[in-house]
């Protein structure tokens, strides 16, 4: 019996509805809904990721904001200046007007100094009549503004005036030494005191270069008043203006010990550059998070590449959160190097400060990118800033020892008799963890001050010297010469037997104490 056209149809629709769905259509279902969850996943992992960082990073700038320390660029904005009233004007023009003439001269000390260099340095102060006028007016005024324009990211902002100022510094300290040259001790320490002043003015900008030329500032002029000082001619009424020796007034020397003794702008440009370099690390940090800044950008500043859309954009969207943790690193470490740097002492400051951990496993390097990338090795910039105080310190010390010698024919047995008449305070040894103050000793070359310098331990006043014949600077002792001595020949000499004399003596009457035992006794 053949079947009806309704069975045959039903037949067929049963037969079709018995076909197997291929296998690969079950994978792919499972695929794609593997795929979903573990989207999902991300997405929500990346959401909670992000919460937790930026809540993290907020958190540590709110911290720091409760605390009234600055941290975003516009808090450090100056504020407006009168030009009349603006000292940063006045250095400026003089930078420019040196740097036109083309006759900056360089501070020369000792065996430097060639046949002909006062020539030259009485040439650049004749030509250059108007940049040491300038330098004196800006002295005089109070107020100040570099006009400074922070760029973005900050770390990209130049500082032009640094060098200009560098060199005016140095056309100062040399006219110093020319005046003293030529018996007019009135404008040699005049004149370093502009040295000592436009410093202060450098210092204050928020940037730590700015505070390391300040610094270096210092050390040249501490330097040339190690030089002038053992003939400074100093009298107690100013001489005639016609008199060929002009002997500088002990109200001008006693201006000079309270300018190289007034470290607070030392110390507040320490802590304010700091807090630029905090600022400027924020601000790179939330520049490359906010995708305006791209890594490459950045690592352009230390001969990288360009910037791409493509990085920017992953920056911003997948891997923001590693680099706002990154940030909270980077703030933390800065907070902790401020409150070390607030420290009276360098081994204060070294027991204080946060060692900055280089990352060496591929995880260590992609996750800390920006702070391995930008936190700066600051132990050394700290290391200058003390050095620099111990070298003003020392050049105190010598102008009141020669107070001391011309009223008294000789300079005195210990540190101890100049206070209270020519100095406030013996001033501490800022190397020194005992705080015991700067030494005074005689050797067979003369007498010197020092300080027991970066490893604190008190070599006797010894120095060290290199294989090309210079002085080692963070070896042995920091000295300061006090009769013109040759230091580095005075190196591989043996301590004063005088002096040794007086040690012995201070301990067997019992009056010695740690400033007595390095001092020497007569003014050899």
């Amino acid at each position: 019996m053949e079947p009806t056209v309704e069975a045959t149809a039903t037949s067929g629709t049963s037969s079709e509805s018995a076909i197997p769905v291929p296998v690969r259509y079950w994978w792919l279902k499972r695929i794609a809904a593997v795929v979903a969850i573990v989207t999902v996943l991300l997405v929500g992992a990346r959401w909670w990721w992000g919460t937790y960082s930026h809540r993290l990073l907020q958190a540590e700038i709110e911290s720091i904001r409760a605390a009234g320390e600055p941290i975003f660029p516009e808090d450090f904005a100056s504020t407006p200046v009168r030009d009349e009233d603006n000292a940063a004007l006045v250095y400026l023009k003089a930078a420019r007007l040196l740097e036109e003439s083309g006759l900056a001269v360089d501070p020369l000390f000792g065996s430097d100094q060639y046949e002909g260099y006062f020539d030259d340095v009485r040439n650049c102060i004749e030509t250059n009549a108007e940049v040491f006028v300038l330098t004196r007016q800006a002295r005089n005024l109070a107020e100040l503004d570099w006009g400074i324009q922070l760029a973005k990211p900050v770390i990209t902002t130049l500082l032009p005036s640094i060098s200009g100022q560098r060199e005016v510094s140095r056309a100062l300290c040399a006219a110093g030494l020319y005046y003293h040259q030529i018996a007019d001790d009135v404008a040699a320490v005049e004149t370093l005191r502009d040295a000592l002043a436009q410093g202060e003015a450098l210092n204050r900008q928020s940037f730590l270069i700015s505070h390391l030329v300040a610094i270096a500032i210092t050390s040249m002029t501490a330097q040339s008043i190690e030089a002038v000082t053992p003939d400074l001619r100093i009298a107690d009424t100013a001489a005639p203006v016609n008199a060929s020796i002009k002997p500088v007034t002990r109200d001008q020397v006693r201006a000079l010990i309270d300018d190289l003794l007034g470290e607070t702008y030392l110390r507040e440009g320490l802590v304010r550059s700091f807090y630029g370099e905090r600022m400027s690390l924020l601000d790179a940090a939330l520049c490359v998070t906010g995708g305006t800044t791209s890594l490459n950008e950045i690592n352009g500043l230390f001969g990288g590449g360009v910037s791409t859309p493509i990085m920017a954009y992953g920056q911003r969207v997948f891997f923001r959160p590693m680099f706002e943790l990154d940030a909270v690193r980077m703030l933390r470490h800065g907070t902790r190097q401020l409150e070390a740097i607030r420290e009276p002492t360098w081994p204060a400051v070294q027991k204080e400060l946060p060692e900055f951990v280089l990352q060496t496993s591929w995880m260590g390097r992609v996750t800390h990118w920006l702070s391995q990338m930008l936190s700066p090795a600051i132990d050394r910039a700290i290391m200058l800033h003390f050095r620099g105080l111990a070298q003003r310190r020392m050049a105190a010390i010598a102008l009141a020892l020669r107070l001391y010698e011309i009223d008294h024919g000789r300079r005195p047995a210990e540190l101890s008799e100049l206070v209270p008449e020519y100095l406030p305070a013996v001033p501490a040894d800022p190397f020194a963890s005992d705080g015991r103050s700067i030494a005074f000793r005689t050797t067979p070359h003369g007498a010197l001050l020092y300080s027991v310098n970066t490893d604190g331990v008190d070599d006797q006043g010894q120095v060290a010297i290199d294989r090309n014949g210079n002085l080692r600077g963070d070896d042995k002792d920091l000295p300061f010469a006090l009769d013109g001595q040759d230091l580095i020949a005075a190196a591989t000499q043996p301590a004063s037997t005088q002096a040794a004399v007086d040690h012995d003596d201070n301990v067997e009457n019992g009056a010695g104490n740690a400033d007595e035992d390095q001092s020497g006794r007569q003014q050899p």
